[in-house]
């Protein structure tokens, strides 16, 4: 057989269109290589970006926390300083309310009532005098005096009287145990007299005896002593208040007639 004989054109034609085909994959080739390096730079870069906004985030949230922190601080010193405050101003006002009870109650005591006791007047002083017998009584009269600034109000009195028995005519105020009357647990009757201030007061009455006790004579023979136990109860700027005094009839050593003593006890204020 004879050979085709070549063609050089169409050979050039087909070398022509070879390389261009390898260029188109070599072309593509790059492109997709170069897609996977931007692809890849971009997971890069998101990462990279992801990791700074995480360490902003971090960053943030710390600076949160320390700010928090401090204002954790500032509240709990605020609210320290309002419960000091607090503190101080309940303890202000008490002082204040305390101050003007305090004032309140100095008022009082320096402008109300007292009742004092003043004499109980001897049997020979009296007027007209009165003269012991034996187998008669006991004479009271008692003076009392209101030496405040307030009337007394609503005075009652309150009486224990009693013969002690001596067991030798010259005695000791310590020998002599009379009974004390408790004048607290009395009170003032309403509407009854009333003393101002500065005027004196007596309350007097029969001559007392005791059933079955000879009060005079044991007296005058010194063989006991009369004790009278008083009390006397009075109301000033709403307040009760009481006034206690014991007093003894004997025979003085000096004068050896019967006068009146202030026993040792009994003898009360409030």
């Amino acid at each position: 057989m004879s050979e085709v004989p070549k063609n050089s054109f169409r050979e050039n034609q087909e070398r022509r269109i070879a390389a261009e085909a390898q260029k188109r994959e070599e072309k593509r080739a790059e492109a997709q290589l170069t897609l996977l390096q931007e692809e890849a730079n971009n997971t890069a870069e998101d990462r990279q970006s992801e990791e700074r906004h995480e360490e902003i985030e971090r960053h943030n949230w710390a600076e949160q926390a320390v700010i928090g922190a401090a204002q954790l601080k500032a509240t709990q010193r605020a609210n320290c300083i309002t419960a000091t405050a607090v503190i101080v101003g309940a303890l202000s006002a008490i002082g204040v309310i305390l101050s003007v009870i305090a004032a309140r109650e100095a008022t009082i005591e320096a402008n109300r009532a007292w009742i004092g006791f003043v004499q109980m007047v001897d049997p020979q002083s009296m007027n007209p005098p009165y003269v012991l017998q034996k187998g008669g009584g006991i004479p009271i009269d008692l003076k009392y005096r209101n030496m405040g600034r307030e009337p007394a109000r609503d005075i009652h009195a309150e009486q224990q009287v009693g013969l002690y028995p001596l067991t030798k005519p010259r005695f000791a105020m310590a020998d002599l145990h009379f009974p004390i009357l408790d004048c607290q647990k009395y009170g003032p009757h309403l509407n009854t007299m009333t003393v101002f201030p500065g005027t004196t007061e007596e309350f007097s009455g029969v001559p007392i005896n005791i059933a079955g006790e000879d009060v005079a004579g044991s007296v005058l023979d010194e063989s006991g002593v009369f004790y009278a136990n008083e009390c006397l109860t009075y109301r000033t700027f709403g307040r009760v208040h009481h006034t206690g005094a014991c007093y003894y009839l004997h025979m003085s050593v000096a004068t050896h007639k019967p006068e009146w003593g202030v026993c040792a006890t009994g003898n009360t204020a409030d």
